[in-house]
Formats: C-alpha cells, sequence, structure tokens
C-alpha cells in the first residue's frame, strides 16, 4: 500500500482535517490537486500527499471564513471560538454597564426635572 496516494474524498478530508463537502468545494472553486481515474465527474478520485500539502501553503484559507490552513486546523478553530465566546462575555459586560450608566443618567435627568417643576421661578421673571 502507498501511503502518499490518497485513494477517496474521506481519505482527502481526513487528512485535511475537513469534511467530505468542504473538499469537494475546495477543489471546484479553489482547485485543489485531486485526480480522477477517468475523466467524468463522479469518477473516483485519489490525491497525492505532497500535492496536498503543497496546495496548503499556497492557498491560505483565512479565520474569516471559518477555515483555516493550520496543519492542526481544528484546533485553531476551536481556539477561535474559545476567543469569539470571551469577546461576547466581554461584550455582554460591556452593553449590561453602558446600561447602568444609562440608566443613572436618565434618574439624574428624572430627579432635575422633578426639582425643577418643584421650585417656583422667581417673581420677577415670571410674566
Amino acid at each position: 500500500m502507498n501511503y502518499s496516494i490518497l485513494n477517496s474524498w474521506k481519505e482527502i478530508a481526513s487528512y485535511l482535517e475537513r469534511g467530505v463537502r468542504t473538499v469537494q468545494r475546495w477543489e471546484r472553486e479553489k482547485r485543489l490537486p485531486v485526480h480522477r481515474i477517468r475523466s467524468s465527474p463522479k469518477s473516483p478520485v485519489f490525491a497525492f500527499r505532497t500535492e496536498m500539502d503543497s496546495w496548503v501553503r499556497e492557498n491560505p484559507i483565512t479565520v474569516e471564513q471559518g477555515e483555516t490552513s493550520a496543519p492542526l486546523g481544528r484546533t485553531a478553530i476551536r481556539i477561535t471560538r474559545l476567543e469569539f465566546t470571551a469577546g461576547v462575555r466581554c461584550f455582554s459586560t460591556s452593553i449590561a454597564y453602558t446600561a447602568q450608566l444609562v440608566a443613572k443618567q436618565v434618574q439624574s435627568a428624572e430627579a432635575i426635572r422633578s426639582h425643577i417643576a418643584r421650585i417656583s421661578p422667581p417673581k420677577h421673571l415670571v410674566r
């Protein structure tokens, strides 16, 4: 058995640590170097590990697209999710703090309004 050849979509996907549909999309959209036994689009596929490695180095997938070209892509995505969770918590805390500040300002404005309503204007200013 030749270990430098990947003999199916499943093996290719496993090697790249992605799903089968993702690597099939990469073949269509990003020219992933996959070879077919016959020229038919539905014929069996194979790929060379060296070509896969070169392709990954030359075609980095950005994190913004939800993907990564890191050799341990799943680990990188987990880190991104942790950072995202931390960011959401920080954002939620910021929103809560802002809401508290706004509530205090509204209370202050209401207190000023009620104070102004209680005091009578000086007689020389009333017409």
